[in-house]
């Protein structure tokens, strides 16, 4: 059909007249488009077929060409190209008859048949496996019947090779620690949405909704690692730790949504040896992405552990804090402060010391240093997300 004058229009074969309104051989509604199209439609000898030319009312009618032509070599159909790894894809298509052959040809999109791409010999399989892609790489592929003496037109059709870190199954190696990396989550896109999960993530607000970067790395060692992140550069990013790629989304080892803020923090995870964790950066669009230094060291200590209580005094709109310390890990004393320009306090047995008092809605951070070894630090996660939650009820984010 061509040169159709209406929206709306449908060709349908049948081989009854009875068949009409139930059932047909093939068939074509065209929405709202008026552009041309086709069918192939198998025949048998010596049986008759009804084409039945229409419109889905309003219009009422069309205007149209009709060309029916014998095919001497009928088009592949379904052509589908699915990735199978990070330079890897295999392309399946059906039969358009009962031809045998197909001769492919495939190049960098934006690609033209007969630009001069990588072309392949007659096969003899509806399916070929292609690999030496380039990750991120886009591509077009061209497949033709090959009847014996006559081809058919080529179909075509297009895919992206997945991007290296853009997903937790093509995530970035982190071979050896310590690692270190600066990069933007704008990079590899947006292939997760919605929380991080329900349970162990620090939140379960919508922080995979931005692009998102994976990294993975297997545990040489039953330690304790610090994942820490710096130079970022919006607000609203999170971390998440994962154990398995299924678990992206419900079920976290560690996480930290860092709200309104661009402050640093970190994470301190316990790993075991041979386990693998996928480390999962993304934000809470908007905005969509950030820029970030990621920091992956081993502790050559074990933390600090402590707990925060919240101390209101609605009446003066200010609030203290009563920090709990209750384990000096390795430390025979740990430095306690805030990032609001208290008095840094040292602690050398397990006990409690106040802080404050701060103005409601203050977003507070505070960091539990080794006084014996300076890579054993931690920032609360928890304290900040109860603050940022106070903060978020008396000044909503809209």
């Amino acid at each position: 059909m061509s040169a159709i004058g209406s929206t709306y229009s449908g060709l349908f074969v049948y081989t009854d007249c009875a068949n009409i309104g139930t059932e047909c051989v093939a068939g074509f509604g065209n929405g709202g488009s008026t552009d041309d199209y086709n069918l192939n439609v198998a025949v048998a000898n010596g049986t008759t077929y009804y084409i039945v030319i229409s419109t889905w009312a309003t219009p009422q009618s069309t205007t149209y060409t009709l060309d029916i032509t014998e095919v001497l070599c009928a088009e592949p159909t379904d052509l589908l190209a699915s990735t199978t790894g990070l330079d890897t894809v295999d392309v399946t298509w059906t039969a358009g008859d009962s031809e045998t052959e197909w001769t492919y040809e495939y190049g960098v999109s934006p690609y033209a048949q007969g630009d001069g791409g990588t072309s392949g010999t007659v096969i003899t399989t509806s399916s070929l496996s292609l690999s030496a892609l380039t990750p991120g790489e886009t591509y077009d592929i061209y497949v033709q019947s090959d009847c014996g003496g006559t081809t058919s037109s080529y179909v075509t059709t297009s895919w992206t090779q997945p991007v290296i870190g853009a997903t937790c199954e093509t995530a970035i190696d982190v071979a050896a620690l310590p690692y270190s990396t600066s990069d933007d989550t704008a990079n590899y896109g947006d292939n997760y949405s919605a929380s991080p999960g329900a349970t162990g993530c620090g939140t379960t607000n919508n922080y995979l909704n931005g692009d998102d970067v994976v990294y993975v790395y297997t545990a040489t060692a039953d330690a304790t690692i610090n994942i820490a992140m710096s130079a970022i550069g919006s607000t609203y990013s999170g971390l998440f730790v994962y154990t398995d790629c299924a678990n992206i989304g419900t079920e976290c080892v560690a996480g930290f949504g860092n709200g309104g803020s661009t402050n640093d923090y970190n994470l301190e995870v316990s790993v075991t040896n041979g386990t693998t964790y996928y480390i999962v950066i993304s934000t809470w669009a908007t905005p969509q992405s950030t820029t970030y230094t990621l920091d992956i060291t081993e502790n050559t200590c074990v933390n600090a552990e402590a707990t925060y209580t919240v101390v209101e005094d609605c009446a003066n709109t200010q609030f203290s804090v009563n920090v709990d310390v209750t384990s000096l890990g390795t430390a025979t004393s740990v430095t306690v402060s805030d990032d609001q320009g208290s008095a840094d306090v040292q602690v050398s047995a397990t006990g409690i010391v106040s802080f404050g008092p701060y103005a409601s809605g203050t977003t507070v951070n505070y960091t539990i240093l080794n006084d014996q070894d300076a890579s054993c630090e931690i920032m609360d996660q928890l304290h900040v997300a109860v603050l940022q939650l106070m903060m978020n009820v008396l000044m909503p984010r809209f």
